[in-house]
């Protein structure tokens, strides 16, 4: 059988990384701005080894080391020790420009041109090498969610509970745990330390959970924590982060903090939108209305770039579960007109696999623009 090799080139700044990240999550062996010259050199190590699937990146630079980069990679193509597949991706010079300016990154051929000339010669550079590539991405008007779940799609590869949520207890005398993205402090809840009985055992130890979360002060900090919590987490997955890690600290990180981090295991664990929603399947409207802010004619707007534009999706999840006679989505009527319609398109895609018949109101008539 044939070892996998995905190749991901193209316009930098388009998100060449973000794709490597996507087949590195699936867990292929990647390679970053691996330089033409020695790509044959690397793919020989590779069949060699135990190595099943794996994914490289190359962008202009190997051009400018004496590499016919387009040969390269139909000679690779024609290896018949590997199923290649060439990404190639894309953008509008407009939002490449923006990209760099956020990140303040440089462009690859800064040395020698501008930013908009070193775009420009990049495009005629790599011109041939879009001919040949098997999948195009133009990731001007695509999140980073989406390009990640597009690219899923297009490989055939089924999502694997790829988004996992670490939940660790710590003790801060022994110091800050470095890898967590969320630390809660829970030293001000009532401690089992204290108690003789309870001193050796932990929170793993049924006494000790009771005894703390029987404390007023324990359910109303908890409740307002999970709270929060589901709240961010839904706010990661979103942005399209595929992890997380999550730090419960106490003292000695033995009573109250593994108390606190278990029931949130618990609870985490059941935040399933079927489960959530189970209870309502019998009911007959949904009404909802997404943030409107992003698509108001008032003040600034980023219309692709505001996160608040797609949750419209999320009130669509919740139409697919509960499976309402009718819902009502209610936002400005510039959802409609913006971008080119992208969103109205989004909305018609989300019903019609929804198995939804649509009316707008205002109707045609009222804005024959929409």
């Amino acid at each position: 059988m044939k070892k996998k090799l995905v190749i991901i080139t193209g316009i930098s700044g388009a998100g060449k990384n973000t794709a490597l990240e996507v087949f590195e999550n699936q867990g292929y062996f990647c390679t970053d701005n691996l330089p033409g010259l020695v790509v044959e050199d690397f793919l020989r190590i590779i069949e060699e080894k135990d190595i099943d699937k794996t994914a490289i990146s190359i962008d202009i630079r190997s051009k400018h080391i004496f590499v016919d980069l387009k040969e390269l990679l139909k000679k690779i193509q024609q290896n018949e020790y590997f199923d290649v597949r060439i990404i190639f991706l894309d953008s509008e010079d407009q939002v490449l420009v923006n990209r760099y300016k956020e990140t303040r990154k440089n462009h690859p051929l800064s040395t020698e041109f501008s930013l908009l000339e070193g775009i420009a010669q990049e495009r005629k550079d790599m011109n041939d090498i879009k001919g040949i590539a098997n999948f195009i991405y133009d990731t001007t008007n695509t999140s980073v969610k989406d390009l990640k779940k597009k690219i899923l799609e297009d490989f055939g590869i089924e999502k694997k509970d790829s988004y996992h949520i670490t939940i660790s207890s710590f003790g801060y005398k022994y110091g800050v745990p470095i890898d967590a993205d969320n630390i809660v402090d829970v030293r001000f809840l009532r401690n089992p330390f204290y108690i003789n009985e309870l001193r050796e055992k932990t929170g793993q130890d049924s006494e000790v959970y009771d005894y703390v979360f029987e404390d007023e002060v324990t359910r109303e900090f908890y409740d307002k924590y999970l709270e929060l919590i589901t709240f961010m987490v839904d706010k990661y997955q979103y942005e399209g982060r595929d992890k997380v890690a999550i730090a419960v600290g106490c003292t000695g990180g033995k009573h109250r903090s593994v108390s606190v981090a278990r029931r949130l295991h618990e609870d985490i664990s059941k935040l399933d939108i079927d489960d959530v929603f189970n209870e309502y399947k019998n009911i007959d409207v949904i009404v909802g209305g997404p943030p409107c802010q992003g698509f108001s004619q008032k003040g600034k707007r980023k219309i692709m770039d505001d996160p608040r534009n797609y949750l419209f999706k999320y009130f669509f999840e919740v139409v697919s579960v509960v499976r309402p006679k009718y819902f009502v989505l209610e936002n400005v009527p510039n959802i409609l007109t913006a971008n080119n319609g992208h969103f109205k398109d989004e909305i018609y895609s989300l019903c019609s696999s929804n198995g939804c018949t649509l009316w707008w109101y205002p109707s045609k008539e009222d804005y024959p623009e929409c």
